[in-house]
């Protein structure tokens, strides 16, 4: 006859150990934490690279609490950053500021013109984890396909096109784009019908259209529609 204890289960000795669920619970309620914000940070780092590898830039807004960028440095607090502006052109509409090419590709004009396909893969999912809200495109070869997937950035609130590409029909879909604040569409192919679009977005408050089909009278009739704040650019 064997008199030994009977050796009790390790799950059972761990109940009468808090400690040891404590530690546990809090693993998890980190992990919940910091794996889909390494995720998301992961998966931002990737689009930065690929619109950089492209020839675009992106522009961040500083994220986290001052006082804690004052101790650690910039470096550390990258990972709080959030992008605010795309662009692909020399310089930026925006008080954003560009961190270093997480690519190794140096700033500067764009190597190549921007494309559908670049456009879907880079910038759309950049816009779905953060809501840019500056888009600056100059001299690119993006067609309504992308057009229309740009009116559906829900943030946009300066946007800044030089396309002939780009004409009544494209700005049809940007007639719910109600965050537009500054609207540059010098060079694009935009008409007088076009700019009907426009006159439901009410906080918009800059227009550029040199060197397009828009007439005077169209001008002055947009005018009237939108706030007193509203102004033309030259």
């Amino acid at each position: 006859m064997n008199d030994e204890t009977p050796k009790t289960r390790l799950w059972k000795r761990l109940l009468y150990r808090p400690g040891w669920l404590i530690a546990l619970a809090v693993c998890l309620l980190l992990s919940a934490v910091l794996v889909p914000f390494g995720w998301r940070y992961y998966r931002t780092r990737q689009l930065i690279a690929g619109i950089e590898a492209h020839g675009g830039s992106v522009g961040f807004k500083q994220g986290g609490s001052q006082w804690l960028r004052d101790i650690v440095g910039n470096e550390w607090m990258k990972p709080f950053d959030a992008p605010y502006e795309v662009s692909w052109r020399r310089f930026r509409l925006s008080g954003a500021w560009t961190l270093p090419s997480l690519s190794g590709v140096k700033s500067g004009p764009p190597k190549e013109k921007l494309t559908d396909a670049v456009f879907i893969r880079y910038v759309v999912p950049l816009d779905d984890l953060h809501g840019i809200r500056t888009v600056a495109i100059d001299g690119n070869n993006l067609t309504l396909w992308s057009f229309k997937e740009l009116s559906q950035f829900e943030h946009l609130e300066v946007l800044s096109l030089s396309d002939k590409a780009f004409d009544d029909e494209a700005l049809g879909h940007f007639s719910m784009s109600f965050n537009l604040q500054k609207l540059y569409l010098s060079g694009t192919s935009i008409s007088d019908e076009g700019l009907r679009h426009l006159y439901w977005l009410e906080n918009l408050e800059v227009v550029s259209l040199y060197d397009t089909n828009v007439t005077s009278q169209a001008e002055w009739r947009l005018q009237r529609r939108l706030s007193s704040r509203f102004k033309l650019d030259d």
